[in-house]
């Protein structure tokens, strides 16, 4: 087939375009530089790191880009026609339009929104590798397209820093050692995982057919509210979130700790012993000195209450489900008579979820 190499720099006074066919192309020079845009069609292969600067950069269909191992700088939009492989960084200072999969050692960095056209994959494998998205995440049609994201080494790193599916994905996969959802919105016709340790940057509202954190995938609130719409599956410990809202219902397999409200509208299951914890000052409904907090289960506002009060350590069950049971505060306080009031709306209640002392 026929071939095309680019063994300097490109456009050091700049081409209106560049247009570039063959069955291979070599850009061997640091950097091609045109007012307009740039289209490549056939297989790039990156001689050195490369800057691509334009309006647009595009490869077309199918056109790949074997990064061998170079850096790759796209300054302007970018249509990912074809997959990138093997580049080291990858940075794109404008929009991206993205037709196929990404592949890098190093960091991804999208500056400007990103459209997803098809359904991709983007991975980062390097030990301390970072995908970032400082912007927003849609699908070009809403509900049809499947994205995943990973940088799953001992470092590896996911930030999601615009608002996700305004036009909706229709899945979502998240994997990574951390994973920073600093957008306030998370939507997805279908599901939404995701595998590593959460941080909220922001009060976050997924939305999707079932939000999944995998086994021990943690979520950090940082002091802010998540609200989930759709079914709730939690598979790691939640801690420091404000005010926790699920709209379906909830797989309970961890710890749940907020500082605010805890609001499950459908039926709970619990998987593993759980223990829910929403502490607010207060009295409790002996006159107890204690801590307080307000849950709301699918029977109703449910206030929640540890009493300090003489004796020794007791434990309040909220939820039990075959061997599996849910505790209030484990290691905290309960007074007798809250005890026996906790115990006398258990036996009345099959989820057994907590008294309603002091409501």
């Amino acid at each position: 087939g026929s071939a095309v190499s680019l063994g300097g720099a490109v456009g050091t006074v700049n081409l209106t375009t560049v247009c570039v066919t063959a069955s291979a192309i070599g850009l061997n020079g640091a950097t091609v530089t045109s007012s307009g845009n740039q289209t490549y069609a056939g297989a790039v292969t990156l001689g050195a790191g490369t800057t691509l600067t334009a309006s647009n950069v595009t490869t077309t269909s199918g056109s790949t880009i074997a990064g061998g191992a170079n850096t790759l700088n796209v300054t302007g939009n970018a249509f990912v026609g074809g997959d990138v492989s093997a580049v080291n960084v990858l940075n794109v200072s404008g929009t991206t339009r993205l037709n196929a999969n990404v592949s890098t050692t190093g960091n991804q960095t999208y500056s400007g929104a990103m459209t997803v056209a098809s359904n991709a994959s983007l991975a980062a494998s390097g030990a301390s590798a970072i995908i970032t998205f400082a912007s927003t995440l849609d699908a070009d049609t809403a509900a049809t397209k499947t994205f995943n994201i990973t940088a799953n080494n001992t470092g590896g790193k996911v930030v999601l820093g615009g608002a996700v599916g305004t036009v909706n994905l229709s899945a979502l996969n998240v994997t990574a050692k951390d994973i920073a959802l600093n957008a306030t919105a998370v939507t997805t016709s279908g599901n939404q995982t995701y595998a590593g340790a959460v941080t909220l940057g922001a009060d976050t509202n997924l939305t999707g057919s079932n939000l999944i954190t995998t086994s021990c995938s943690t979520v950090a609130g940082a002091g802010f509210s998540m609200n989930v719409t759709g079914n709730d599956f939690i598979g790691g410990d939640i801690t420091g979130v404000n005010a926790l809202t699920v709209s379906g219902t909830t797989a309970m397999n961890a710890n749940v700790s907020t500082t605010g409200s805890q609001t499950y509208t459908g039926t709970m299951t619990l998987g593993a012993n759980a223990t829910l914890l929403a502490p607010l000052a207060g009295l409790d409904g002996e006159g107890q000195p204690g801590v307080c907090g307000l849950i709301e289960t699918r029977s109703g506002p449910v206030r929640v209450v540890v009493a300090l009060a003489m004796g020794s350590v007791r434990t309040g069950v909220l939820a039990t489900q075959g061997a599996h049971r849910a505790d209030l505060g484990e290691g905290r306080y309960c007074s007798e008579p809250a005890l026996k009031r906790w115990e006398a709306v258990k036996k009345g209640d099959p989820i057994g979820l907590m008294a309603r002392i002091g409501a």
